[in-house]
């Protein structure tokens, strides 16, 4: 996807200025009446990351709390999620997948703020719109949905929830340690005994076990 081929569609507009992105953001959370799709790209917890953007954080609770308590329904995908990295609200249904292509809000069918290589870009409705819903919902049926609640899993420790969670959204052992600050044969030993209480003989069978089992 070329942002600046797209930029030359008279149904999109090209936001350079952080204020601006924010206020598209705003504008689509308060517009939407019956769902918002997202796929976050970056882990909001981290500094030096687009997602730690000034008022970003504050403006994805509050505008969720707001339009859910109002009736909208809320997906977003989140890559790398771990119960630290970000807080469901009340309500919106989260999945995790690792290494989304692109950064994305759809507000009912009606408009788009994508981000790719480094630009954003607001899009009205149009034939790429309806493509970048179709992206989400191809996306949506990939990811693996994170629960809030820990039924099933109430004799595992954080330790190891967030090890699974990680396992579920693709990470590596070493992305593991590193994350955790763990050390690479401490995150093997405990992969392991995982994959065996689930049943599971490979980390993709594993994410899914602990999905259904509520661990995540």
């Amino acid at each position: 996807m070329d942002p600046h081929m797209l930029s030359r569609d008279p149904a999109v507009e090209t936001l350079s200025d952080p204020g601006d992105q924010l206020a598209a953001l705003r504008s689509l959370h308060a517009g939407a009446r019956v769902q918002v799709r997202s796929i976050e790209q970056c882990d909001p917890s981290r500094p030096g990351t687009p997602c730690a953007a000034p008022g970003l954080r504050e403006l994805r609770a509050e505008s969720r709390t707001a339009r859910i308590a109002a009736g909208v329904r809320y997906r977003t995908i989140h890559p790398g999620y771990t119960p630290d990295s970000i807080a469901p609200v009340s309500g919106e249904q989260l999945r995790t997948l690792a290494a989304p292509p692109l950064g994305l809000l759809v507000a009912d069918d009606d408009r788009a703020l994508v981000h790719v290589d480094g630009t954003s870009l607001l899009v009205g409705a149009s034939a790429l719109l309806t493509a970048l819903a179709r992206t989400f919902e191809s996306l949506w049926a990939l990811a693996v949905p994170v629960t809030v609640s820990v039924a099933g899993g109430r004799d595992l420790d954080e330790r190891d929830r967030r090890i699974v969670t990680l396992m579920a959204a693709g990470a590596t052992d070493d992305a593991i340690a590193r994350r955790l600050g763990l050390s690479r044969r401490t995150v093997v030993r405990r992969v392991a005994v995982l994959q065996e209480r689930l049943g599971a003989t490979t980390r993709f069978q594993a994410g899914v076990q602990a999905a259904q089992r509520g661990w995540l």
